[in-house]
């Protein structure tokens, strides 16, 4: 492995809500998305993602790779990401552990979230018809994570990744609300690090 590419699996990319004081979601399940999201994409990449036996009716939905699918446009979308002076240095890739987290925290069973969350979301928003009810659904679950991260910011003011989160969504919650799936990104705020560089995600 590259030294830099080393480098960046030890920046942090997680924001932690391990004290309790925060309204966090449970229950909620992050999978109704990504098999929905299967059924408007069943082939991609060259895999099934969906399948539906004509005979028998019976449905395949395969969530791995789904989740892979997400993942690679999600990587594809962040590519030039720009970057800002900060005290702390960010991840600059995202995974399919940050997915999975993003799962388990809507679930209640994750404390860490990455602090890709909203970037994650709006691609899949973007994946989803206009109008539909699963571009909705995106923006009330984005909504809902991000009531624990406007509280956590009150307790951690100076969390340099809970306010990439913040800045981010305030730019994605007014994309949502209008519909609008042409952002770029470079549209959004830049990922924090000690070191900037110019189009360090390539």
């Amino acid at each position: 492995m590259h030294l830099k590419q080393f480098g960046e699996i030890l920046n942090r990319v997680y924001i932690r809500f391990e004290d309790g004081q925060y309204p966090l979601p449970t229950n909620k399940d992050f999978s109704i998305l990504l098999k929905s999201l299967a059924k408007f994409h069943p082939y991609a990449d060259g895999v099934h993602l969906y399948e539906k036996d004509s005979l028998t009716g019976q449905e395949h939905i395969y969530l791995k790779r789904t989740k892979r699918f997400l993942l690679k446009k999600t990587a594809q979308y962040i590519l030039g990401i720009s970057q800002r002076q900060a005290d702390e240095s960010m991840a600059s890739f995202v995974s399919l552990r940050q997915i999975r987290h993003i799962y388990n925290f809507l679930a209640g069973d994750s404390l860490a979230l990455p602090a890709y969350t909203v970037i994650i979301f709006y691609v899949l928003f973007c994946l989803f018809p206009p109008n539909s009810i699963e571009r909705t659904a995106c923006k009330n679950y984005l909504n809902l994570i991000s009531e624990a991260v406007h509280e956590y910011v009150l307790y951690y003011p100076d969390d340099e990744l809970a306010y990439f989160f913040e800045d981010c969504y305030g730019l994605v919650s007014n994309a949502m609300e209008e519909g609008n799936s042409s952002m770029t990104i470079k549209e959004f705020p830049g990922i924090p690090r000690e070191h900037p560089e110019e189009d360090l995600i390539k």
